[in-house]
């Protein structure tokens, strides 16, 4: 008789799921579907890890994809030099949050029949990208959308170990790469919607245009930290991830985020808080990480990585919370950044 309940009921949920659409799941729905579908370790990662080998320097392999698109990556006007290093910078910011060490990125390019000129723009660009990150650019599949232009990128990268993000421990310190960055690429989108309205620094327009995957600083903290991910979708989803995956809480200190001059000045635009503009940001590519004490005081971190400390992993059932700086009030850490098929441009 139960096997029979549980028969029906588990018909009646496919039947119900038959008839969503992603956009009813939302990007948290998705991975949970995918994770109940499909049997691999890898599912809710960016990166997989494979061995292969031993008693080498590096014995193993990270293997990242990422794709952009023109309706909700590549707002009107941006050069398509910026759309080839994008693509390729959100792929090596992947693999840096494992500490893999870049080899190569495979570019496709899917496009409508545009100008050869701006082809080579988008490929100038994706090289320019490899380069700066110290790796290899190699040529991928090719396509015609006459629909927009779509570009996917496969980053390979060697390490000895995968550091993920289901490794925070209660107790870990929460710390961030260039803490006064987050919300930049907001601003420099802003910039773009908005050019009668609203003109941001160069620092903020470019941090939209060519953001810098922090592989220097991810391989610097091999072996240090707990687990990791990248702000592309923004610091509160990102610390949501984070502990979703690790299972755990986190406190947020408000008095810690510190925040550029532009990521204040398009808040006050927009009409809301500064605090809350810089956490649903994204697309700033920097590291959010966890580590223990130890591992914090065994180096100067502010000068090898630009870490700082924002806040503090504890038990999953304090929850996911802002310590506000004006009276210590707390508010729920939510994901307010980017959610893919809920939204119509980036970030």
């Amino acid at each position: 008789m139960r096997h029979f309940i549980y028969k029906y009921r588990k018909a009646a949920m496919d039947k119900e799921m038959a008839e969503k659409r992603l956009s009813d799941l939302g990007e948290e729905g998705i991975i949970r579907l995918l994770k109940s579908a499909v049997p691999s370790r890898f599912v809710g990662l960016d990166t997989a890890f494979f061995k292969i080998g031993k008693g080498l320097e590096n014995d193993g392999i990270a293997v990242t994809v990422d794709m952009l698109q023109e309706k909700t990556d590549f707002p009107k006007g941006m050069p398509y030099e910026a759309m080839g290093w994008k693509t390729v910078s959100a792929c090596l910011s992947d693999l840096a949050t494992t500490s893999a060490r870049p080899v190569a990125v495979m570019l496709s390019i899917a496009c409508p029949d545009i100008p050869v000129s701006d082809f080579r723009k988008i490929i100038k660009g994706a090289v320019s990208a490899c380069g700066k990150s110290g790796c290899e650019y190699c040529r991928g599949d090719m396509n015609r959308d006459d629909s927009g232009i779509t570009l996917s990128g496969t980053a390979i990268g060697t390490s000895r170990k995968h550091t993920s993000r289901r490794g925070a421990k209660i107790g870990d310190l929460i710390a961030v790469t260039n803490a006064s960055r987050f919300g930049m690429a907001r601003a420099g989108l802003l910039s773009f919607q908005e050019k009668k309205k609203f003109k941001a620094g160069r620092d903020a327009r470019d941090a939209f245009l060519h953001p810098i995957p922090r592989i220097r600083e991810g391989l610097a903290l091999d072996g240090f930290m707990n687990s990791c991910i990248d702000s592309s979708d923004g610091l509160a989803a990102s610390v949501v991830q984070l502990c979703a995956e690790s299972r755990v809480g986190a406190r947020i200190d408000e008095t810690l985020l510190r925040k550029d001059r532009d990521v204040v000045r398009a808040a006050e635009h927009l009409g809301i808080d500064s605090t809350e503009f810089q956490l649903s940001g994204g697309e700033e590519f920097e590291l959010v990480l966890t580590m223990s004490d130890e591992s914090w005081n065994a180096r100067d971190w502010k000068k090898i990585a630009g870490l700082s400390v924002i806040g503090l992993v504890v038990k999953k059932n304090e929850g996911l919370k802002l310590i506000k700086s004006a009276d210590g009030r707390t508010q729920k850490l939510s994901w307010t950044g980017w959610k893919k098929f809920s939204q119509s441009a980036s970030p």
